[in-house]
């Protein structure tokens, strides 16, 4: 094998190698495909005259031996740089394709954030706008000056003359501000219960610690809210005028079927609710949340009372020492059941005994003597 055919051996190889570059090159330029077959012809011209060159030179005996090995030499070297230089605009486009699909990505994101908040913004402008005129249709049914910011409502709520509770519940707006409700303890009954005398008990307190300067009872509602009818009311007004304090107040009439109906002023003026639905549900949905608020509270009181009254009176047992078995027994009536050695596990063998005792009526010891 001559020089001559190495040499033109190494031509085919060029031609295929500048075609897959040429190729790659446009698909990743995303040329036409006209400007592709030019690039080909070009550069396909371009290797068949220096293959001519090639061959005159070497019918000539211009090139030697090492003029063509170092002409395949850079040869191959040029083709590994093309190669190179291929990879790299490959990685690049790859790169390149990807930044793009995360940026679209992203813009499509953002825009799908944005709808949202629009939407979001819409549908709060939208509550926003029922609720003031919500408030405004309020205040033209009770003849107030001006749609009320804070309103408060007021609930007793008792089983007897013990644990007598009262709820105060605070709405800003149409929507109840729950950091601002407040329970009461009534304080001066004892004989038997009276939801007047509670109430009256109940305003005066809180209307007081506002002109203490409490600020957890600051401000003064623009209305007040009464679990009740007229008389009701009519404490309620009496309390403010005897304090010196001008609110706005209505008692909460309810249906035979315990259902808000109406508004009720100390004079006897009843404001009918169901010419205003959106009014309707709000009033029955403040005097919901207020009596459900008292319930609570009562029931919580009044198990605290039976599990006091329970332990109370047993000798030797003291309140840390009843916290001891209540922490323990988790009940009392899981004390109750307990025998006299679980009992002595947590109190002293006398105190033990007397809890035994106040439950049981005799220790086993003693029945067994009889």
């Amino acid at each position: 094998m001559n020089l001559r055919t190495i040499l033109f051996s190494q031509y085919p190889a060029l031609f295929l190698l500048a075609v897959l570059f040429l190729i790659a090159h446009l698909r990743v330029r995303k040329r036409s495909a006209v400007k592709s077959v030019l690039w080909v012809i070009l550069f396909g011209a371009a290797l068949a005259a220096s293959v001519v060159c090639c061959f005159l030179g070497i019918q000539a005996e211009l090139w030697t031996l090492k003029t063509l090995i170092t002409l395949g030499f850079w040869s191959w070297f040029g083709v590994g740089l093309v190669l190179l230089f291929l990879v790299l605009r490959v990685v690049h486009g790859m790169e390149k394709r990807s930044s793009r699909r995360r940026l679209d990505k992203a813009m499509k994101q953002a825009e799908k954030q944005k709808e949202e908040e629009v939407t979001r913004a819409r549908a709060e402008g939208a509550a926003a706008e029922r609720e003031d005129k919500t408030l405004r249709s309020l205040a033209a049914m009770c003849g107030l000056s001006a749609a009320p910011k804070r309103m408060e409502s007021y609930d007793i709520s008792n089983t007897g003359a013990s644990d007598i509770v009262a709820s105060m519940v605070v709405y800003e707006g149409a929507k109840p501000k729950r950091s601002a409700y407040r329970r009461f303890k009534i304080k001066s009954l004892s004989a038997h219960p009276d939801d007047y005398a509670s109430m009256e008990e109940v305003l005066t307190r809180r209307i007081q610690r506002y002109l203490d300067g409490d600020e957890k009872f600051s401000p003064l509602p623009d209305v007040m809210l009464i679990d009740g009818g007229i008389t009701h009311a009519g404490v309620a007004e009496r309390v403010c005028a005897q304090m010196h304090v001008r609110v706005p107040i209505f008692g909460m009439v309810k249906d035979d079927r315990h259902r808000t109906r109406a508004l009720v002023t100390a004079q006897g003026r009843e404001i009918d609710l169901h010419a205003a639905p959106n009014v309707f549900a709000l009033i029955g949905q403040i005097q919901e949340e207020t009596h459900r608020f008292a319930i609570t509270f009562h029931h919580e009181s009044h198990s605290g009372s039976s599990t006091r009254s329970a332990l109370d009176g047993i000798p030797g047992v003291g309140k840390v020492r009843a916290q001891a078995l209540l922490k323990t027994f988790k009940s009392v009536r899981a004390i109750r059941e307990a025998d006299i050695f679980a009992l002595e596990r947590v109190l002293p063998k006398d105190a033990a005994a007397s809890v035994y005792l106040h439950f049981h009526g005799e220790t086993d010891e003693k029945k067994d003597e009889m």
